[in-house]
Formats: structure tokens, C-alpha cells, sequence
């Protein structure tokens, strides 16, 4: 759990198991190395500086060399809290409240295996919205053919979090309009 743990402070969290373990595997002795000493990590170019939440990453290398330490790595008991995140939660609950089991492929709550990349409902609305903003640039609107290039996921991210919580279309239009002024 340390390796997807800090495989997840690198940005790799949108990737199967098997390549976020590969991923800490192929990096494993600057993981260590990071994590050895306190001259060692503040190191130019340490593994954990150029991670997508560092200090996180610094500490999961002290706790993957303290359990490389012992003879038996898998035994190390490790007090550091380790975050574990739901895919786009409200929607995860409405799924299994409605007992949705298409829906349920695009919030993570199916059967899985550890080669599978995990959904994202999020990326799934964005390919919709920008299929439709595509057709609709192509049929000569121009308020589609500005939003081109302007879409992204972040864009569609608070809309579709907040849809089961009861947002309106009034809010729902303001978030993507803020948004998408951000974005210019």
C-alpha cells in the first residue's frame, strides 16, 4: 500500500495498480534514497521534489526505507496516514442507492483487477461536452466554436460533483461559467 501511496503523491493516481507499483519499483532506490536521510533528501533533484504533493511523497519515502529496514517489509506497521480517495463520492452513493449497476462501471464501485485503470465519470462528461460543443462548432455556432480548445475536465468537475447533491441550472451554469473564465 506505501508503493500506490506514494505512486499517488506523483500524479500517477489515474493509472492501474499493477503500473503505479511498477511505476514506485522502477524508482525504488531513489525512493529509498530520499527517505534515508535528511542530507539525502534535500538533495538536488530527490525523487520526492519533483512530486505532485512532495511533502507527502517525502514522508511516504521515510516509512517505504524504515520498512525496507526490517527483514520482513511486508510486517513494517506504519503510522502514517494513508489517503484514500472515493470516485466522485455523492454520485458513488446515488449508484448504490439506486442499485445502478451501469453506473457503478463509472464511479469505481464494480469488480476490478489490479491492471484495470480506474474510471473517471468526470473525463466521461468532459468526452460527452466536447463531442456536442464539436458538432455544434461544425454546424457554424459560434459560442462553440470560442469554447473549443477551452473545455476541460476541471471545467465539467464541480458541475457533475454537485448534480446529486441538488444543484440547480442556474448554479450549475454559474460554476461552469466560472470555470471557463478562469480558463481564459
Amino acid at each position: 500500500r506505501l508503493y500506490f501511496h506514494c505512486a499517488n503523491t506523483c500524479g500517477k493516481d489515474k493509472i492501474s495498480f499493477n503500473d503505479r507499483f511498477a511505476f514506485i519499483k522502477d524508482q525504488l532506490p531513489k525512493v529509498l534514497e530520499s527517505g534515508s536521510s535528511v542530507s539525502k533528501a534535500l538533495a538536488p533533484g530527490a525523487f520526492w521534489q519533483s512530486a505532485e504533493k512532495p511533502f507527502q511523497c517525502l514522508a511516504v519515502c521515510r516509512e517505504i526505507w524504515l520498512a525496507h529496514q526490517t527483514p520482513d517489509p511486508s510486517t513494517y506497521v506504519c503510522s502514517l496516514p494513508i489517503h484514500s480517495d472515493g470516485s466522485c463520492n455523492g454520485l458513488q452513493h446515488f449508484v448504490a442507492i439506486s442499485r445502478d449497476h451501469f453506473g457503478a462501471k463509472f464511479v469505481n464501485m464494480q469488480q476490478s483487477t489490479s491492471d484495470m485503470v480506474p474510471e473517471d465519470a468526470y473525463s466521461g462528461v468532459l468526452n460527452v461536452v466536447l463531442q456536442i460543443v464539436a458538432a455544434d462548432a461544425a454546424a457554424g455556432h459560434p459560442e462553440a466554436t470560442r469554447l473549443q480548445g477551452q473545455i476541460s475536465r476541471k471545467t465539467v468537475k464541480q458541475t457533475v460533483m454537485t448534480t446529486v447533491y441538488g444543484v440547480t441550472a442556474y448554479g450549475a451554469r454559474n460554476q461552469i461559467a466560472r470555470q471557463l473564465r478562469a480558463n481564459v
